[in-house]
């Protein structure tokens, strides 16, 4: 009997280490996503804010590169248009110390116009942390950050963003559907640059 009980705790405990993400990581996430994220889904959560078109977004993937692998691409801001699909050009206009500021024409879907935004940038290196917010453009507001969580061989990577493109006329249901369908990508196109 004891044997059949150490077999089964041995089991639980290994199926539920296989789950496992770093505590920071897991914030918010059901057993369901954390399952999802170790089997090389990235989890969107879409969260309501007091303007009903405006959506706070967190993303959560697995990247399989060491944090400063990924860091010297999310700091790349020059090479931004060739990384992620939706991003028509990039470029840096001023830096000071561990801020800079960042210029970016994103693409938008046709009717749409395209749309530009400046972001005042900061970076924390020591805990591989990136904070913007928008600071001027045809975007209306842009706050988001990036984290990236030590994982042993792979690190855990958390986008978040609130955007407004400042579109007026455009359903909820079209901006929630238009992010779950975008906001993955983000987290793919880093998977792909780090290959």
């Amino acid at each position: 009997m004891r044997l059949i009980f150490a077999a089964a705790l041995a089991w639980t405990l290994t199926a539920t280490s296989a789950w496992a993400l770093p505590s920071e990581a897991e914030e918010g996430l059901s057993a369901h996503d954390i399952k999802a994220v170790e089997e090389g889904e990235v989890v969107v959560h879409l969260r309501d804010t007091r303007e009903s078109t405006l959506k706070d977004v967190r993303c959560v993937g697995i990247v399989k590169a060491l944090p400063a692998r990924i860091w010297s691409v999310l700091v790349d801001y020059e090479a931004y248009g060739k990384i992620f699909p939706r991003i028509l050009k990039s470029e840096v206009r001023a830096k000071d110390g561990d801020s800079e500021d960042h210029y970016t024409l994103l693409d938008y879907p046709w009717p749409l116009q395209d749309r530009w935004t400046v972001n005042r940038i900061t970076h924390d290196e020591s805990r591989y942390a990136i904070n913007w917010h928008r600071i001027e453009g045809s975007v209306k507001e842009v706050v988001g950050s990036w984290k990236l969580i030590p994982d042993g061989d792979r690190t855990v990577v958390i986008y978040k963003v609130r955007l407004d493109p400042g579109i007026p006329l455009v359903p909820v249901w079209a901006i929630d559907w238009g992010t779950k369908q975008v906001a993955p990508d983000i987290i793919r196109s880093i998977r792909r640059q780090v290959k």
